[in-house]
């Protein structure tokens, strides 16, 4: 629009966008439709803050269920004092339906998805043993084990791609030097090296 111009009668001329708060609008499966109620607390993240989780709670759900999607509408409220979340943006979430604190939980980076397996790199006495677990449930970086795992192994969490059952690495618990680059492993063959370590039981929680 220019100086002068003219425009028909009711022509929008400007909008105006309410920084903060934001909603967030999002179809859930009607399944889950006994599960999700108001105040329940929503994580979400988005594509420009890739490490960055954000927070909201859900304000209005409808009562209605789409007939072509099968999903119910819900609006999440979100506070945006910084204005970092600008509206138009897709997110990517989950909605907090429950915690079990007895769910045994490891880091993302300790996990190795190969041909839809996943397995994780035990560390017993400096030996690695490649270990298939069954995931279940996302919290942020943390993946629900439903099995395979007892909770007190110590993991590799880098360089998983250069590992296999037998390969002898260093943690950074040990106090002792660091076997040469070539050092045979257990099983007569491998690499040695040093790659970081975390507990099987880093975090509890289940969304």
């Amino acid at each position: 629009m220019q100086r002068g111009e003219y425009i028909r009668e009711n022509t929008p001329v400007v909008t105006i966008v309410r920084m903060n708060p934001l909603k967030l609008k999002t179809g859930i499966q009607e399944k889950y439709a006994n599960l999700v109620r108001e105040n329940l607390s929503v994580n979400f993240m988005v594509e420009p803050y890739p490490k960055e989780m954000f927070h909201g709670k859900i304000a209005f759900i409808s009562p209605a269920v789409d007939q072509s999607t099968r999903t119910f509408a819900v609006e999440t409220l979100v506070d945006n004092p910084a204005h970092k979340l600008k509206p138009g943006l897709f997110a990517k979430g989950s909605v907090l339906i429950g915690r079990d604190s007895n769910v045994l939980a490891v880091s993302e980076d300790t996990i190795s998805n190969l041909a839809g397996v996943s397995s994780v790199f035990v560390v017993q006495n400096g030996v690695i043993k490649q270990t298939t677990i069954e995931t279940g449930e996302h919290d942020g970086k943390l993946i629900e084990v439903v099995s395979g795992l007892k909770g007190d192994e110590v993991l590799a969490t880098s360089n998983l791609n250069e590992l296999v059952t037998g390969t002898r690495v260093v943690t950074a618990d040990d106090e002792v030097d660091p076997p040469a680059a070539d050092a045979p492993s257990a099983d007569g063959h491998g690499r040695g090296g040093r790659g970081g370590v975390k507990r099987a039981a880093e975090g509890k929680g289940a969304q």
